[in-house]
């Protein structure tokens, strides 16, 4: 597997299926904690945009 940069996103390029773009996004999130405290964390998310029809997208 091979990873190209691109403009807003990424692609990968997986050998045995498909050509796959992706764009990466994160979001900060505070999740509850013991005692009422909390922790931040930051989550990142790679989507698939452009799909081929019939497949479902990669996330």
């Amino acid at each position: 597997m091979r990873q190209h940069a691109s403009a807003g996103g990424f692609t990968l390029v997986l050998t045995q299926a498909r050509t796959v773009c992706q764009r990466p996004w994160t979001r900060r999130v505070e999740l509850p904690a013991a005692k009422g405290n909390s922790v931040s964390l930051t989550c990142i998310v790679a989507r698939e945009y452009d799909a081929p029809l019939g497949l479902k997208s990669i996330e």
